[in-house]
């Protein structure tokens, strides 16, 4: 089950030094504000911090874990009426509301316009389930069960994406995915992606670093999140003509209301190809990702901090600002 936020010292210095600087330079590129789509909680920690670079939020909340299940819902919808932003808020687990096409309420969930910025903000594993009702059940089955939709989500919100864009329009977002950096260990059954479960990613990484120094199985924790999100995303986005770059995860100690948990934070530069060329241009090999050495928030700073798999031939850390202007210009 999915644990409630706690906002803490470390997730606020990822969101001003590391994303505001970014999205600020993409903002001024853009020249306008950005269409935000995400999770923004009821207390809006990142749309506040943000605000001056957002025209209008798309926000989803799921049931709250702890008392009224409406709670947190209806606090965000306040907190979203006080911005003076533009809005759109959905009741219900972000993935059913997406797949299904709308809220815990019956509300039809609709995107009319362009996504500039997704804010993927979830609190548990990459490979996560949700309760499913029997009538949403793919196979029919009686009884609800959990059933991980995240994939099915990620490729139904690139795709609503995909099939609003035309040329001519403003090809570039970002998206910002942030998780628990380790990955369950069943997420191989969780994950039909043919070819993107965590021990075909294992031996891909076996492969494209050409090195056998990070064990013979399958590797754990944010050795392993790291490439099989990048080889997910990118596959989604390569099906629908969007190139993508992906700048170095950033590491923190996150917080819930239980115990302390170790978080990825992820942000990817995605722009849409020219409909002539055969395939979307990428500036960014895989072996170029996976050796880019990764971060660590504390409270007060971001620093460089490689993983096992970067150390081998590690790049020097990258100007994320220079990246994002050179990607998008």
């Amino acid at each position: 089950m999915r644990s409630e936020f706690r906002d803490h010292r470390r997730k606020q210095v990822v969101r001003s030094q590391y994303d505001r600087p970014l999205l600020q330079r993409i903002s001024e590129g853009l020249g306008t504000q950005y269409v935000y789509l995400g999770l923004p909680g009821p207390e809006m920690h990142d749309v506040n911090e943000w605000k001056d670079l957002i025209a209008k939020v798309i926000a989803f909340e799921r049931p709250a874990r702890y008392g009224p299940q409406r709670r947190n819902y209806e606090k965000l919808q306040i907190s979203l009426q006080k911005s003076g932003l533009l809005f759109q808020c959905y009741y219900g687990d972000i993935e059913r509301v997406v797949v299904w096409g709308h809220d815990d309420d019956n509300e039809e969930f609709v995107q009319e316009e362009l996504i500039s910025l997704y804010n993927l903000d979830f609190c548990d594993h990459i490979s996560s389930r949700i309760l499913v009702p029997p009538s949403e059940q793919h196979d029919g089955t009686g009884g609800g069960r959990r059933e991980c939709m995240r994939f099915h989500a990620l490729r139904k919100l690139l795709k609503l994406q995909a099939d609003l864009y035309t040329n001519g329009a403003d090809p570039r977002f970002i998206v910002l995915l942030t998780v628990h950096e380790g990955i369950h260990g069943d997420a191989a059954q969780a994950c039909r992606d043919g070819g993107s479960n965590p021990k075909e990613v294992s031996k891909w990484l076996h492969r494209v670093l050409g090195t056998g120094d990070i064990g013979n199985g399958v590797v754990a924790g944010p050795d392993l999140l790291k490439p099989f999100v990048f080889r997910c995303f990118r596959g989604y986005c390569e099906g629908l003509h969007i190139a993508t770059h992906f700048l170095p995860m950033v590491r923190y100690q996150g917080a819930s209301e239980e115990t302390p948990v170790p978080m990825a934070h992820f942000a990817v530069l995605c722009r849409f190809g020219h409909p002539r060329d055969p395939l979307p241009s990428a500036d960014q090999s895989d072996k170029d990702f996976l050796r880019t050495p990764s971060m660590r928030a504390s409270e007060d700073s971001i620093v460089p901090e490689p993983l096992k798999l970067e150390t081998a031939d590690p790049l020097l850390p990258p100007d994320t600002l220079e990246v994002a202007e050179r990607f998008f210009s």
